[in-house]
């Protein structure tokens, strides 16, 4: 991990430095690694009072579209009613029949939670089963060998 030169300690060392003229904009800009232009933002805060505020990253966390009671019912009505559809038609059976409406993306993110996915599985293909059994398609000087191999053995 990259470590940063521009911490909060280190930008307001810098900015009170620059205000007492001790160094300059110009020099600190290069040894905090950091443009001109973000550092006269910083001097500027600093100078208002504010600079703390924009080191504050206060990340809230977000509240559900959807209340647990409806996603308890969507895995219920999964589980039981629905159980061989897939998400797809699902979703359809979900808008249509019970008056649910939920996206396709945020409906596979609660069943994959849950341990639900979709029923229907793609079959392979005869192309792929052939390349992947290992078994290989006789040819004409394999013929002629086993052939040969055939008559040495009736011969002997």
């Amino acid at each position: 991990m990259v470590k940063r030169h521009f911490t909060f300690e280190n930008i307001f060392r810098k900015t009170s430095e620059i205000e007492q003229k001790i160094t300059s904009i110009k020099r600190e800009s290069i040894s905090l690694k950091i443009s001109e232009r973000q550092l006269y933002r910083y001097y500027k805060a600093y100078k208002e009072g504010r600079l703390a505020e924009l080191f504050t990253f206060t990340v809230e966390k977000r509240q559900r579209a959807i209340s647990n009671d409806a996603i308890a019912t969507i895995v219920e009505l999964k589980k039981t009613k629905y159980k061989e559809f897939n998400i797809m038609a699902f979703n359809e059976h979900l808008r249509d029949d019970e008056k649910i409406f939920i996206t396709y993306p945020t409906l596979y993110r609660i069943l994959a939670e849950n341990g639900l996915y979709s029923p229907l599985l793609h079959r392979a293909t005869k192309k792929k089963i052939k390349r992947h059994s290992g078994i290989k398609a006789p040819t004409q000087k394999s013929m002629k060998t086993f052939d040969l191999m055939i008559h040495h053995a009736i011969t002997i």
